[in-house]
């Protein structure tokens, strides 16, 4: 007879772990689903003025162009732009209504839950991971947070993708995941500018642990321009804004 705790059988088999993730995060997700489909009342004043400027972007976005990405993108001065057009595929495929912008939330959460698996996995093992994505699930503020339409949910889901590349990177010397770390933190400041917050001391731990403080050192002494990179760089930042600028113009030259 196998015993649970003999080391021989400490791996999970996949199917199982693959099993009840998905039993995990399809049971969160349809709990929430249930709750918005019978409630009547869109809570929060905060999460009123998000839908009504999601409608705003909608209605812009209606003639899908450079000119109108660019006003969008304007249209609000305090609230970045990323869940706003994270919501508009939502309102593409099941009509604009509260519940379509709720329901990209509730996404949010199910895409929460894995990624807290994930990053539990990685810290510990399979089955830590199961816990903590179960525990997540549990949480009343998480749950509350799958039902209302705010940022906080949106950067929840990014800042733990972001821990978990920044684990999968290995101190940053895998460049896919690296490159995933930085897309990650990128989408998190279009969510809200206090996303560096929330990762600063396990990066700078990563830094740290990986010794990248002394290899900047001493870099400064003896550096060295990667001229092809740097050239790649400019180009790419100049595509880049001439994409956002040059189609508008007149719109950036008259913003009022």
């Amino acid at each position: 007879m196998r015993c649970l705790f003999d080391t021989k059988y400490k791996a999970w088999p996949r199917w199982s772990t693959n099993t009840l993730i998905a039993l995990i995060i399809g049971l969160n997700f349809l709990g929430a689903w249930h709750w918005i489909r019978h409630n009547a009342v869109f809570l929060g004043h905060d999460a009123t003025k998000y839908f009504q400027v999601s409608l705003q972007y909608s209605q812009i976005l209606s003639l899908f162009s450079p000119q109108s990405i660019f006003q969008a993108l304007n249209l609000e001065s305090y609230r970045p732009p990323a869940l706003f057009f994270w919501i508009q595929p939502f309102y593409a495929l099941f009509g604009v209504s509260a519940d379509s912008a709720q329901l990209a939330n509730i996404v949010l959460f199910a895409v929460t839950i894995f990624f807290t698996y994930q990053l539990g996995a990685r810290v510990a093992s399979q089955g830590v991971g199961l816990f903590a994505a179960t525990l997540v699930g549990l949480l009343p503020m998480m749950m509350a947070m799958s039902r209302l339409l705010y940022t906080e949910m949106m950067l929840t889901a990014l800042v733990t993708l972001n821990l978990v590349a920044l684990l999968a990177s290995q101190g940053f010397a895998r460049w896919g995941w690296s490159l995933v770390w930085g897309a990650s933190l990128g989408l998190g400041l279009l969510v809200k500018w206090t996303t560096p917050l929330y990762i600063f001391l396990p990066v700078l731990w990563s830094v740290w642990g990986a010794g990248l403080w002394s290899m900047q050192w001493s870099a400064l002494h003896r550096p060295r321009l990667e001229w092809r990179a740097i050239g790649i760089a400019v180009a790419a930042a100049g595509v880049g804004r001439g994409l956002r600028v040059l189609p508008n113009r007149r719109a950036a030259e008259n913003p009022f």
